[in-house]
């Protein structure tokens, strides 16, 4: 009986994972498509191999670590609103950040979980999400897990006048 349960469950999500897909091409909306990052139809079929265990109806917190250990890197939150926006169809980076914020600080939070955070130049702004055993024993960041540079936040101290 939980076999037959397990692989219906299985169906339900490939169901919904492939309803984002008519007949070989990817369905996007228009908002997404207006995204900074947009996406051609092969690049996104990509996404979706590599995410072909993205489960929608996931707690966000799950969703969250599949894609840090998926792309094997430190992320900043907007890189990994900007893929869930993508699997999810959503309309918004925002909407997806506000998903995931919360979840990142759970994770980070519960006990025995391996996820951490770095702050590049002493900002909040510039923090960064990966896996524990990512960082040397000094807490640096190891090479082959480094964060997207162009991701950081410059920020410029404004003179009041």
């Amino acid at each position: 009986m939980l076999l037959k349960l397990f692989a219906l469950e299985q169906t339900i999500v490939t169901y919904k994972n492939a309803a984002l897909f008519v007949a070989g091409h990817s369905y996007i909306k228009m908002s997404v498509q207006h995204n900074a990052a947009v996406m051609d139809e092969s690049a996104l079929q990509l996404l979706f191999e590599k995410y072909k265990e993205y489960n929608l109806a996931e707690p966000a917190r799950n969703k969250v670590m599949l894609i840090i250990k998926t792309e094997q890197r430190f992320l900043h939150v907007r890189e990994i609103a900007r893929i869930m926006q993508l699997l999810e169809d959503e309309d918004s980076v925002a909407t997806v950040i506000k998903k995931i914020s919360p979840a990142l600080s759970v994770l980070k939070k519960m006990p025995g979980s391996s996820l951490t955070s770095i702050e590049v130049s002493r900002s909040h702004f510039n923090t960064f999400w990966g896996c524990k055993e990512w960082l040397t024993e000094t807490g640096c960041v190891r090479a082959d897990f480094m964060y997207n540079e162009a991701e950081l936040t410059k920020l410029q101290k404004s003179q009041v006048s």
